[in-house]
């Protein structure tokens, strides 16, 4: 639970209370939920006042916002050592890394980037991977709540609205040979009852070359891309050819 209380301020002075809480089940099933709440009260109109929320009958503290999420994966072997989080060493918030948030187990990452180009991606596409087996295939669940005021003008008082959205995602990755591995993400809103972003890639090292090619087939983030490149980071720049569409054409 934190918060925190700024002394020089004019007003407000008070920070929102966030409340995080984490844990594995059964060393294979990670969950994790958070909550916000602010301490001050709303005027008529939907705006923050400098009273407390306690003082205005509104509650302890308003609610704003919460969030969740569950996860499980297995990797080809059928062990979790190295595939959930809890094999290796690190810290148990996990380190913040380019491409998303490593957990604790070096190959577990939590990934908000595209795989292939490294291009950050609206909305973020969550998956787990682990390059080091055979094959993967994880599994999420996510929540979110955003509460709202609106005022409503018949009754001339604010009505609480509830943005809610739940996913499942899954995402799996296979390695045909030593050199050759393929990806394919995909998930389903169970809000909006619909298919999420599906995405499919593949990569192949070469040696001296590495050539990627990754494929959104459907929805708003529709694109394609393919990439020729080489290994080396001094040529990676000079000796490459890379031929995408971009999603903004849609």
């Amino acid at each position: 639970i934190r918060s925190g209380y700024n002394f020089l301020a004019d007003s407000l002075k008070m920070n929102t209370v966030s409340m995080n809480v984490s844990t594995t089940l059964f060393n294979k099933v990670n969950i994790s939920a958070s909550a916000n709440f602010d301490p001050y009260a709303l005027s008529d109109k939907g705006t923050r006042i400098d009273k407390f929320a306690i003082l205005q009958k509104q509650g302890l503290a308003r609610f704003t916002n919460a969030s969740a999420s569950l996860s499980y994966s297995i990797s080809g072997e059928g062990k979790m050592e190295g595939n959930d989080g809890s094999g290796g060493t690190g810290s148990a918030g996990g380190e913040r890394t380019a491409g998303g948030v490593r957990g604790a187990a070096s190959s577990y990452i939590r990934n908000y980037t595209h795989p292939i180009t490294g291009e950050y991606i609206p909305g973020g596409w969550v998956y787990y991977t682990n390059p080091n087996v055979p094959w993967s295939v994880s599994f999420s669940y996510s929540f979110s709540c955003n509460r709202s005021f609106v005022l409503n003008k018949d009754t001339k008082l604010l009505d609480k609205k509830d943005n809610i959205t739940q996913t499942l995602n899954v995402n799996g990755n296979i390695k045909l040979t030593p050199r050759l591995s393929m990806n394919a993400t995909s998930g389903f809103d169970l809000q909006a009852m619909k298919i999420t972003t599906t995405q499919l890639s593949a990569t192949y090292d070469l040696h001296c070359f590495t050539m990627s090619v990754s494929w959104v087939p459907t929805g708003q983030w529709q694109s394609y891309n393919f990439l020729f490149r080489a290994n080396a980071s001094a040529l990676a720049d000079l000796l490459r050819f890379k031929k995408s569409s971009s999603y903004w054409d849609n």
